[in-house]
This record gives C-alpha cells, sequence and structure tokens, in this order.
C-alpha cells in the first residue's frame, strides 16, 4: 500500500473512531482503533511518518503518527543509525518551529516529546556520544538565549517538554530502566536546569524594565517556568516533603534541593536580592489585576528560596549568610517600607515565607 492509500485509510478510521457515540456502532470503532494499533506496530519508517505529517488534514492522524514515531524510535534505538535519529531531531525542531501557532497542543506536545525522549537517550548513552551530539539540548539552550522572542516563546515550551519528561512521576516513555533514568535526570539537573534557570532570570530581568500589556503574558510564562524549578524534586536521597504550618494546615511543601553544582548560583546574593527588587518594582507599578498575580507568584518563588535544604546548606557559613541575606530584604520590603500596603490576598504567602525560614533554619 502507498503512502497515500495509507493516509486516507488512517482518517477514515480517525474519521470513525472520534464520531459521536451515537452514530457509529462499538464494533466500527474498535475497528478503527485496531487500525491505528496495526500501524503503530508497523515497521518504523520515517519517510511514511514524515509524509503523513505534512499531507494529512487530521490533527489526531497526525497525534497517531508521532505517537508511532515515538514507539518506533524507542523500540528500535540500537538498530537506529545516529545520523536517521539526527534527521529526525532536525526535522522535528523544525516542523513544531514553523507551524507553532496553529498546531493543536497535544500534537505539539508529542512531537516534543520525542525530542526529549531521543536526547534522554543519548544521554543514557553519553559515553559514546560526542558533547555536539547532544543536538535537543543545544537547541534548547539556544532558543532560550534568543532575543527574539518568537523563539524564546518556543524554548519555553521546549523546556516544558524537558521537565515533563525528567520528572520521576512521569512514566518511563524512553525505556530506560531505572538506574539509566536516575543517572540522566542527576546530568539534567546539574547541567541543563542549572543553565536555563540562570537563562531564565536573566530573561526576567532584561523584561522587567520594559513590562507592560504586550509582555505581561511572556513575562508570567517565564515567572511559571521559574516556579517549576524552585520547585522541583531534585535526585536526593533524603524525604523532599514537608508539612507547612503542621498545626493548622495540611498544605505540602517542597523543600528545593539543588545539588552542590549549584552552589555558586544559590549563594550569589544577588539572587534572593533579585526576587525582592522584582517584587517591590511591580508594588510600585498602577495596581491592577495581572500586576497582583505576577507579585503573588514572585512571593511563590520567595517562599520556594526560604525552602532551601539538601546538601549546600551542609555549608553552615554559606547557610547563615544566605539566611542574613534573605531575612534582610524580608525587613527592608516588607517591614521598614511603611508606604507598602500589601494586598489580602498576599498574606498567605509572606506567611508561608515566614514559616519556612523559620521551620528550615531554626
Amino acid at each position: 500500500m502507498d503512502m497515500e492509500n495509507i493516509r486516507q485509510v488512517l482518517e477514515d478510521a480517525a474519521q470513525i473512531f472520534l464520531s459521536a457515540a451515537n452514530t457509529i456502532t462499538n464494533e466500527r470503532r474498535r475497528e478503527a482503533e485496531k487500525v491505528f494499533l496495526q500501524f503503530r506496530r508497523s515497521q518504523f519508517s520515517l519517510d511514511l511518518y514524515r509524509y503523513l505529517i505534512e499531507h494529512s488534514s487530521s490533527s489526531y492522524v497526525v497525534y497517531q503518527t508521532l505517537t508511532a514515531l515515538r514507539e518506533g524510535i524507542v523500540k528500535e534505538w540500537s538498530s537506529l543509525d545516529d545520523a536517521l535519529k539526527e534527521q529526525v531531531v532536525q526535522y522535528l525542531l523544525s516542523y513544531v518551529y514553523t507551524h507553532y501557532s496553529t498546531l493543536s497542543a497535544h500534537v505539539r506536545e508529542q512531537a516534543l516529546q520525542i525530542l526529549v525522549v531521543i536526547n534522554k537517550r543519548r544521554k543514557a548513552q553519553r559515553a559514546q556520544m560526542a558533547k555536539n551530539g547532544f543536538t535537543v539540548s543545544l537547541a534548547l539552550i539556544n532558543l532560550l538565549q534568543s532575543t527574539n522572542n518568537q523563539e524564546f516563546e518556543f524554548g519555553l515550551t521546549l523546556l516544558n517538554a524537558f521537565i515533563n519528561e525528567y520528572s520521576f512521576s512521569n512514566a518511563n516513555e524512553a525505556g530506560l530502566t531505572i538506574e539509566q533514568r536516575h543517572s540522566v535526570k542527576r546530568d539534567f539537573e546539574e547541567n541543563e536546569l542549572k543553565t536555563v534557570f540562570e537563562l531564565l532570570l536573566n530573561k526576567l530581568q532584561s523584561n522587567l524594565s520594559s513590562i507592560s500589556s504586550s509582555n505581561h503574558q511572556l513575562f508570567s510564562s517565564i515567572l511559571t517556568t521559574i516556579e517549576k524549578i524552585l520547585l522541583w524534586n531534585f535526585s536526593s536521597s533524603f524525604p523532599n516533603t514537608r508539612r507547612t504550618m503542621e498545626s493548622s494546615s495540611n498544605v505540602e511543601t517542597i523543600d528545593w534541593r539543588p545539588p552542590i553544582s549549584w552552589k555558586q548560583l544559590v549563594f550569589d546574593q544577588q539572587l534572593v536580592e533579585f526576587f525582592f527588587h522584582i517584587y517591590a518594582t511591580l508594588k510600585s507599578m498602577n495596581e491592577t489585576k495581572i500586576l497582583l498575580q505576577r507579585r503573588c507568584q514572585i512571593l511563590r518563588c520567595l517562599s520556594q528560596l526560604a525552602c532551601l535544604n539538601g546538601p549546600l546548606v551542609s555549608d553552615e557559613q554559606c547557610r547563615l549568610r544566605y539566611l542574613t541575606t534573605f531575612s534582610y530584604y524580608f525587613v527592608q520590603t516588607f517591614l521598614i517600607n511603611s508606604t507598602l500596603t500589601i494586598n489580602l490576598i498576599e498574606c498567605f504567602d509572606i506567611s508561608n515565607i515566614i514559616s519556612n525560614l523559620i521551620t528550615l533554619f531554626t
């Protein structure tokens, strides 16, 4: 069967499968589902996948094609040559970026997951890979360094795919052993995650002076991603969750436990100062609902920074200096500034900051 006939068969099956329940029999729906199962189990063919992605008018067919591509990459990883894997990477990077605004969310996420899965598998065999072989990691860094907002936003989306894939709560879509998953997760935390965190802070700083209604969404997206990093469950042999205000609340807080490789970044007093500076800057602007939401995001970030724990705090001198810096800017921002009016919504996050500091530093 040629590629055009395969496309037609899949689109017919998709139309049946997606039809309303009262317009199609269960038997026909099962037959349509069987078509896709057989397609996903068929021999790996990048040419066919590309044809379907580019020519199918059904987003469901495109999604199933990407699913077949991902499953094929994982299943036949050892038999596929590096050139073909790189071809997949370059094609999907170009495809998602070119069609970014028109792709449905589930199609875009599936395509990006394939990129991260390939990167993850390459990391698992990094002893055999040259440094420039980690194309997806390099693309991520380059996109987040871009001054072009469209490229940067694409980088944020790709970063979220990284975060989702490297989370242990996620199913093992990359076909790795438990040991390999632990290893690549630690590698990600010590390298890419640290680098992108710094890049996001730089981008946040460059956008702060020109924040307006036109870039509020970008500003919020950056903050949301930073929050995810501050909530990241770092590889650790220690329990990583605790109760906040145990006597009166069942809210769980995740301690922030970055590895030793983050020491210089975390204990640079400008990190804590920067978040308080953003809060004060936003507070000085005319009050709007959007600005209040952004300030609450900043307070949540500060609450997580107050949860610093793990290997870094074993250095008592650095730990005390961090606490001193944090306390100083907290007092400067919320106590000495007598003109500051705190919105009731912000009070919960501020109380969490205090609670976290008391819990972890006393």
